[in-house]
């Protein structure tokens, strides 16, 4: 029986702090491939509601909260996690970062062939009306943590098997099932390689966010100077 109360923390959120507690500007970007499939539910994600617990269990899938908000996630092989994480100096300008640090991984794809990319919802990637990638943000005082999942080349239908419908969903989403809602660049045509498209998204993403940011880059609260930034 797992406990809401209880879950463990998602690894990648400390990760990437621990990258942010060494960086000189700080600024932290991250893109990895997950290594396991596993679920991650958001900070006030709720069990009973979120994933289908008999089947999770079933097949002993781990189970995970991250520090950030947004819905429950599954992740797996065949994903790229994308973690920027900075000390900013607005702490409230939450839907202004999501389109900066979102922009140069629509910038990303469509170098590499993949036009007709948008940010929908609050903080969506999708082509056309499919989603691509979702994203999550964590704010506390000078502290940004953003994490988002691109779907590269993934079974799609673990999505219906572990995750029942969403208690929230944007309105473009408009009912549709996980399968019928999400697709993967594979689908979309985009044959550039996993390991290729991940290191192309961290280049760019230092490059631009050095720059996108250089205004907004702040020294760190008092409270991140210790040893326990989560």
């Amino acid at each position: 029986m797992l406990d809401n109360a209880n879950l463990p923390p998602y690894p990648g959120d400390d990760t990437v702090l621990a990258h942010l507690k060494q960086s000189p500007n700080h600024l932290c970007c991250r893109v990895w491939e997950e290594p396991e499939t596993c679920i991650v539910l958001g900070r006030g994600g709720k069990l009973h509601q979120e994933i289908t617990e008999e089947t999770v269990l079933e097949d002993g899938v781990h189970v995970y909260r991250r520090s950030g908000g947004g819905g429950t996630v599954v992740l797996s092989p065949g994903m790229l996690v994308v973690a920027i994480a900075a000390h900013v100096k607005d702490p409230y300008g939450s839907k202004r970062y999501f389109r900066l640090l979102q922009d140069p991984i629509i910038e990303t794809l469509e170098a590499l062939g993949l036009p007709e990319v948008s940010q929908r919802g609050l903080s969506d990637l999708a082509w056309q009306d499919r989603k691509i990638l979702g994203s999550s943000m964590r704010r506390q005082r000078t502290l940004l943590l953003y994490q988002g999942v691109l779907l590269v080349d993934v079974a799609r239908d673990m999505f219906d098997r572990y995750l029942p419908h969403p208690p929230k969903e944007p309105d473009y989403r408009e009912g549709r099932s996980h399968q019928s809602f999400t697709v993967t660049l594979r689908e979309l045509g985009l044959q550039t390689p996993l390991k290729t498209l991940q290191q192309q998204l961290q280049s760019h993403l230092q490059a631009r966010l050095r720059e996108t940011l250089a205004e907004d880059l702040a020294e760190p609260h008092p409270s991140f100077q210790n040893d326990d930034m989560v």
